[in-house]
């Protein structure tokens, strides 16, 4: 299977998320795209498998570029899944395996995305957080570019964060926990931890983009146990 400089779209028009500037199945539209690989496809038993090389294409709505990546794409009755996805651009790697328990053959209703069971577990070499947030469409003002380490599972009603490790220049965050409601910012309910963390005070200011009048002089700061809920 080769595909080169095709043109693809995904367009719902009664989809009231059309016009968020991250990533939206229902208004896709991908230029030059190009790849090689494998198809593999039983309609009769809801299965879909794509072995693909050297993917790229340029998202005309979100305004953005994906360089050549390889990746495995699995899909049947029960999910879909993502397997060794490696990405890498200049300084910049992601490494992803990702599942998510919804029967896209048989249509996707309200309410399937939150209690689908979810599974990623990701790497993040010297990402841009500011980008991969807007990306995802997650309203935070975070900049700056750094690691992350990532381990999640549950669904988005009830998701258990394993791992979620933040490496910043001088400092290093380490979450773990349990966030419910993920997906409705009015519900959202959280219990974490960041036990064995230490932060320094020039990269809070950075990461967070803050004045420092905003935010008392601490230098270091080393947690042996912290708690968060909300």
């Amino acid at each position: 299977l080769k595909f080169v400089d095709g043109d693809f779209r995904m367009f719902d028009p009664y989809d009231k998320n059309t016009r968020s500037k991250g990533f939206n199945t229902n208004n896709l539209h991908l230029q030059n795209l190009n790849f090689t690989g494998g198809l593999f496809i039983r309609p009769t038993k809801k299965k879909l498998v794509a072995d693909l090389n050297g993917l790229s294409f340029y998202e005309s709505n979100m305004k953005r570029k994906l360089k050549p990546t390889d990746l495995v794409f699995l899909i049947d009755s029960n999910y879909a899944k993502i397997e060794d996805l490696n990405y890498k651009s200049g300084n910049s790697a992601l490494k992803l395996n990702a599942e998510i328990g919804i029967d896209i053959f048989g249509g996707v209703k309200d309410g399937d995305i939150e209690k689908a069971k979810i599974n990623v577990d990701a790497d993040f070499t010297q990402v841009d957080v500011k980008e991969l947030f807007a990306l995802l469409n997650i309203p935070a003002k975070f900049k700056g570019t750094y690691d992350i380490a990532l381990n999640v599972d549950g669904t988005m009603d009830k998701m258990n964060i394993q791992k979620f490790d933040l490496k910043l220049d001088n400092s290093k965050l380490k979450v773990r926990g349990k966030i419910k409601s993920a997906l409705e910012s009015d519900k959202l309910d959280f219990d974490l931890t960041a036990n064995g963390s230490y932060l320094n005070y020039e990269d809070v200011i950075n990461f967070l983009d803050l004045d420092r009048q905003n935010l008392p002089n601490f230098k270091y700061a080393n947690f042996s146990k912290l708690k968060m809920s909300g």
